[in-house]
């Protein structure tokens, strides 16, 4: 996507979406951030997107 229409895409995504530098670094601290968050807030009975679908 042209860097132009990021704003465009910020709107369509509604919140769900996130700009990175170009590095895999960027990511890897975004990812690291992201799957933390949530930690033990899950409980055991939680059922997966996967076993939901079974």
């Amino acid at each position: 996507m042209p860097s132009h229409r990021f704003a465009d895409w910020i709107r369509f995504a509604d919140g769900m979406s996130v700009k990175l530098r170009c590095e895999r670094e960027a990511l890897a601290a975004w990812w690291q951030a992201v799957s933390t968050r949530s930690t033990g807030t899950i409980g055991r009975d939680h059922q997966t997107v996967c076993e939901a679908f079974k």
